[in-house]
């Protein structure tokens, strides 16, 4: 499968997550869905790093993250 087509797919997905979820932006949605797993989990804390399509990075955390985990 071309990759602009699971780019395509990736967005849609994405907006429809957005949309489901009232969400207004993709680092809302990111921030909300972190700490939900973190909840889940059950963890003390965690982070996320994104990279969308288009170059832009979104590093999140949330909770407590050690030393060694901070560095992954």
């Amino acid at each position: 499968m071309a990759p602009l087509l699971v780019d395509q797919r990736q967005l849609q997905t994405l907006g429809q997550l957005i949309s489901a979820g009232g969400h207004q932006d993709v680092h809302e949605l990111l921030q909300a869905s972190l700490e939900r797993l973190i909840a889940l989990w059950p963890a003390q804390g965690g982070a996320l790093l994104y990279h969308a399509p288009h170059g832009e990075v979104i590093r999140l955390q949330h909770g407590i993250i050690d030393a060694e985990a901070g560095a992954l």
